[in-house]
């Protein structure tokens, strides 16, 4: 496996791709019920009495008040669910700095929290202190109640874990097994835990990872953590020699998780209809494609249309700011790339980890909202850009709407790749029309139950 973080960037995709785990479902809810037996047993009725003349006459009538005793049984039965999972989550992340002293050239120079060199990765290799990478994908964990609260058990779609870049120093596995033990720090207003862990591999890798994180969140599906660790790997399916075999190193790192919901005890407790989404905004892939005022000697083709450019934002969380003006947000990105077109045979593209957005939502209709929004993108590129999204609704976590907006910077520090080792404006004016996939301004979890009656009866639904 030459290249192990691809592979676990497209399975991502996928992942989230097919919605798996970010809709109501047997996984992710666990479902108590309570039937309650209820009798009637009394019926009143009204009986008039015949005065027995027959004249013609109207005569005064005698009512008699009758109460026939009548027993009706039924079941009543009421529903209650719950979070089932203490944790599902797409995608971790983090740089390791390990114990294999080894040429900087064989740094993996991914970055700060295995992210900040996506895009300056070729430039940066030899100067990144953290020479390794650690990921996962597909995070699922449950409690463990005979082992006592806090303890969690779980597995992931894939696992990779590597100490410098050089062939037999990668650990890979798939459905390894994970025991976690979550010692609470802080609980409001974010949580803040202490997790010792071990990762049992056994295909293709066989190894054992095992350490202990100080973990800072989930706020809105994003975390942030650090970590030690010491992983020793035994033997990979047919001695792959790409695979670790019989190797071992310490390390310690900062990683990140995007779209990754971990649940406290109280929280598992409390029903899904009582929960309140802290984000404003979770979204995996959004994606603009633009006409913009420098044109593209290249398009691309979507919507049936051909565009100048396009806009990239992954990962994306926005958290309510109501302290400083009501629908007000602030959020970020996990990577957001504007690629205004291909004019001059120079691509106008600009490309940055966690840039600062603030966000206004007003709300036109339903599920219509205009959001006008400022953004700073600082590194690797740096640009400013404004502007403002017609968002239709969303269906399934699938919206559609428009966007115009202006860019204004420089590609900054750029991978060469890019740019051919130089550094160019990045300005301009655009109009396109926007997609977002897994992108909810909701949580459709929590919205799902609290639609749903919390009893049913024969007579009816309450």
């Amino acid at each position: 496996m030459k290249h192990p973080v691809v592979a676990m960037y497209l399975a991502s995709i996928i992942i989230a791709s097919s919605g798996c785990g970010f809709s109501p479902s047997l996984l992710t809810t666990r479902t108590e019920t309570e039937t309650h037996h209820v009798s009637r047993i009394i019926d009143e009725d009204v009986k008039i009495e015949d005065t027995g003349e027959d004249y013609g006459v109207m005569l005064p009538q005698r009512k008699r008040m009758v109460l026939t005793r009548q027993r009706i049984r039924y079941d009543s039965t009421c529903y209650f669910y719950f979070p089932r999972l203490a944790r599902w989550g797409l995608v971790e992340m983090a740089g390791i700095i390990s114990t294999e002293s080894s040429s900087r050239a064989n740094n993996m120079g991914l970055g700060l929290l295995g992210i900040y060199n996506w895009f300056t990765h070729f430039n940066r290799k030899e100067t990144d202190i953290f020479n390794g990478y650690y990921g996962r994908v597909g995070m699922l964990e449950w409690r463990v109640p005979f082992l006592g609260r806090n303890w969690t058990f779980g597995t992931a779609l894939f696992e990779g874990l590597a100490a410098d870049s050089r062939s037999g120093h990668y650990m890979f596995g798939i459905l390894p097994f994970t025991l976690r033990y979550r010692y609470p720090l802080l609980n409001y207003p974010t949580p803040l835990t202490i997790e010792p862990f071990v990762n049992i591999g056994y295909f293709p890798n066989t190894y054992l990872n095992m350490g202990g994180k100080l973990h800072f969140g989930s706020v809105g599906g994003m975390n942030l953590f650090a970590h030690l660790g010491f992983a020793i790997a035994g033997s990979s399916i047919n001695n792959d020699g790409d695979l670790a075999n019989n190797y071992s190193f310490g390390y310690a790192g900062l990683g990140i998780s995007v779209l990754d919901f971990h649940y406290s005890e109280d929280e598992m407790d409390t029903e899904w209809k009582y929960h309140e989404p802290f984000a404003r905004r979770v979204g995996f892939l959004h994606l603009t494609f633009l006409q913009s005022s420098i044109g593209s000697e290249t398009s691309l083709r979507f919507f049936g249309l051909n565009w100048d450019g396009i806009i990239v934002q992954a990962g994306t969380v926005a958290f309510p700011a109501d302290f400083i003006m009501k629908n007000f947000t602030l959020g970020t990105s996990i990577a957001n790339v504007v690629f205004l077109g291909n004019s001059t045979n120079i691509p106008m593209v600009g490309a940055s980890i966690l840039p600062l957005r603030a966000t206004l939502m007003y709300q036109l209709a339903p599920k219509v909202l205009v959001e006008p929004f400022f953004e700073v993108n600082y590194y690797p590129s740096n640009f400013a850009h404004l502007g403002a999204r017609i968002n239709l609704g969303d269906i399934g976590g699938v919206n559609l709407g428009f966007q115009v907006g202006g860019v204004y910077g420089n590609t900054g520090e750029l991978s060469s790749q890019f740019v051919n080792n130089y550094t160019y404006d990045v300005k301009g004016l655009y109009f396109g029309m926007s997609l977002g996939l897994m992108d909810f301004y909701s949580s459709p979890v929590v919205d799902y139950y609290r639609s749903l009656p919390s009893c049913v009866t024969p007579f009816g639904e309450y």
